[in-house]
């Protein structure tokens, strides 16, 4: 316990390094004072030549200062130092499924026979489960003394963003199995209308429910739109007014207050959406509908087409932990290299903010743990690239980027020109950054940067097996990285 007037109430009032030095010698000159005139007791310099009295004073001072600036400087050198980055990486390679603790953990091969994916943890990192052969295997990691891998008959899955349970399509039911404390009963939380099938589904921000997608059969097939509770006390269909030539929407995700659904809409044509999709906002209790993509105005795109449309990829749509905000990669073209801006959009208002130029094209996104910072990967606008070389260099040029809620203040935190960067994943701290590197020889590596000070760090050498001469392509540009690997801390 600190008592009033202490070291403490200097240090609380004298918030910079250089002040507190000055508060803290302050505070030893006071006290030692205070002592000697409490115990009366007669200074023997009091008696001395003044010129031996000044002396002995400076020295006194120097030897307060000296023990003030250690003090105070290793202090702050502690505050101020990252926390050293922990936490669990899964990753495929050669089609196996494997685990490493971080920063120094041995890797563990998790998985035989290859065809995994899409590897996933769960809210407590305690348990993880990919895809292999059509089937979900859930695993425990860290549980001791538990090796009881679950096999799951469906070929989706997904965990609750809170608890640890998973919920599936099991047998034309979405049902929900609870792994924690302990396993128990699956149970089943929404039955389809007959005729059809459910599509997909959607855990809500406090995953006290779930979004549901179902499709019915017949040559006029249109999907339908449900809210489940995930206790599977009730449902209902949530009707809204679709866009023209609509039928069909997939999942992007929530808004962090849990009030609205983001849809890709649009027909069944897969060549049609691979050039984008327009994204819309739908509220759960009045079906509501708003266009998060399509009012960007025409002079903020470099458009071959209108803005309007987003890949359908997760990674281009991100959702702030707290507020209403949302950013979204918007762009028509499938080419990922042009005509990829990132905006910020507000659920309960409707506002569009533009975050980024029209000379950078943008990769992937994500918010800070606390809201208040954005991490991007970006790299040149390249609109005259059809593929090929040229497309390559501009692929290669992408580097990762940090910069305020509102656009401001942006800094590129990775620069080295042998590599290509992408996909960036914060850490719980907000301290670090994991992220893709691809280098000249499409060999694929995972490394960790510094938020504040910049400092690389390879947590993995290579992941996804021996580099293939197109890998740098992906799909026009695009590598499906949350397949491929997942970060739990």
């Amino acid at each position: 316990m600190f008592r009033k007037g202490s070291a403490r109430d200097f240090w609380m009032h004298d918030s910079t390094p250089a002040r507190r030095i000055v508060a803290v010698s302050g505070w030893i000159a006071q006290s030692r004072n205070s002592r000697n005139y409490d115990r009366h007791e007669k200074d023997p310099s009091d008696d001395a030549a003044p010129w031996m009295k000044s002396m002995k004073s400076n020295v006194w001072r120097s030897r307060l200062c000296v023990f003030a600036l250690v003090f105070v400087s290793g202090f702050t050198a502690i505050a101020q130092s990252p926390a050293r980055l922990t936490g669990k990486l899964a990753y495929i390679q050669e089609g196996n499924i494997w685990v490493q603790v971080l920063t120094d953990g041995i890797p563990l091969q998790l998985s035989q026979g290859g065809q995994a994916h899409h590897p996933q943890w769960s809210a407590s990192g305690h348990w993880l489960s990919f895809n292999q052969s059509e089937k979900v295997n859930v695993i425990p990691i860290d549980l001791f003394g538990r090796n009881d891998t679950i096999t799951l008959e469906a070929d989706r899955s997904a965990w609750s963003p809170k608890l640890d349970e998973i919920a599936f399509v099991d047998h034309g039911a979405l049902a929900v199995l609870r792994l924690e404390p302990v396993i128990r009963q699956k149970r089943i939380v929404f039955r389809q209308p007959a005729p059809g099938n459910i599509a997909d589904f959607e855990w809500n921000p406090d995953g006290t429910s779930l979004a549901v997608a179902t499709t019915s059969d017949g040559p006029d097939r249109i999907t339908r739109l449900w809210y489940v509770d995930a206790d599977g006390s009730s449902s209902r269909e949530i009707s809204f007014v679709r866009p023209l030539y609509s039928p069909h929407f997939e999942f992007a995700g929530w808004s962090s207050d849990g009030e609205r659904i983001l849809l890709w809409v649009g027909g069944f044509s897969p060549s049609l959406a691979a050039d984008g999709l327009p994204l819309v906002s739908v509220s759960v209790t009045s079906g509501d509908l708003q266009p998060v993509a399509n009012d960007i105005p025409a002079r903020v795109t470099q458009a071959r087409g209108p803005g309007s449309a987003v890949l359908q990829y997760k990674e281009y749509i991100a959702v702030s932990p707290f507020g209403n905000r949302v950013l979204v990669i918007s762009g028509f073209n499938r080419n990922a290299w042009t005509n990829k801006r990132l905006i910020a959009f507000n659920t309960a208002t409707g506002n569009i903010r533009v975050l980024t130029d029209a000379d950078k094209a943008v990769a992937s996104c994500a918010w800070s743990p606390d809201g208040n910072a954005i991490a991007f990967a970006a790299g040149p606008d390249d609109r005259e690239a059809g593929g090929g070389e040229r497309a390559k260099r501009a692929l290669a040029q992408r580097r990762i980027w940090i910069m305020n809620a509102d656009g401001q203040q942006r800094r590129q935190l990775t620069a080295d020109a042998k590599y290509r960067d992408e996909y960036p994943l914060w850490s719980r701290d907000g301290q670090h950054i994991v992220f893709m590197r691809m280098d000249t020889q499409n060999r694929i590596s995972v490394w960790s940067v510094g938020v504040y000070d910049g400092t690389l760090l390879k947590l993995v050498d290579q992941i996804m097996g021996p580099p293939a001469t197109d890998s740098w392509f992906g799909y026009y540009g695009h590598v499906a990285w949350p397949g491929f690997i997942a970060f739990s801390q």
